[in-house]
């Protein structure tokens, strides 16, 4: 990885993806190589500028954020992929992690936590927004997981999460 963490944001709303170019722009160890309105010209720009980190929303025209997630793993891009959506829900976390994704973020984190967040998804941590792993030990705790939530997807986030990010959502 170069001394710059380097980024291409795929988001669909324009103004969203305005705003969070416009809030990480100021971070002088990101450097964003592209910027992309929908899922099938996002994954085009990931296997063009390769970058670090993929910064993706969920649901886009094209292909959706978890769609481009399993390409990367598909296509092998050493690229690590920070999902940034609105969707607070279990169901996405695990699809989401389950696709390869090393994070989970929503809209709502300010910016130099965002920044933050690439750091760490950089150096090789795979993390869980702080109000979404509530949210999710919430729902564990309540045993309400969704079908999707089989043996085979706890075995499947076991694969990717370290001992202690097991131990914390009780898996």
């Amino acid at each position: 990885m170069s001394a710059k963490i380097s980024l291409v944001i795929v988001e669909d709303n324009e103004l969203m993806l305005a705003g969070i170019s416009g809030a990480l722009s100021v971070y002088p160890g990101l450097e964003i190589l592209a910027t992309s309105s929908n899922g099938q010209e996002g994954l085009d720009f990931l296997s063009h500028y390769q970058p670090d980190i993929a910064l993706l929303d969920i649901r886009m025209p094209g292909l959706s954020g978890l769609e481009i997630t399993r390409a990367v793993q598909n296509l092998n891009l050493n690229c690590r992929v920070v999902i940034l959506t609105s969707i607070e829900d279990d169901a996405s976390l695990y699809q989401a992690f389950l696709a390869g994704a090393k994070a989970y973020t929503l809209k709502d984190i300010p910016s130099a936590e965002l920044y933050a967040t690439l750091k760490m998804v950089a150096s090789g941590l795979t993390l869980i927004q702080p109000s979404v792993a509530r949210y999710v030990l919430g729902e564990l705790h309540q045993d309400t997981r969704p079908a999707e939530f089989s043996a085979q997807s706890v075995n499947g986030l076991k694969e990717i999460l370290t001992d202690r990010e097991q131990e914390i959502l009780g898996l």
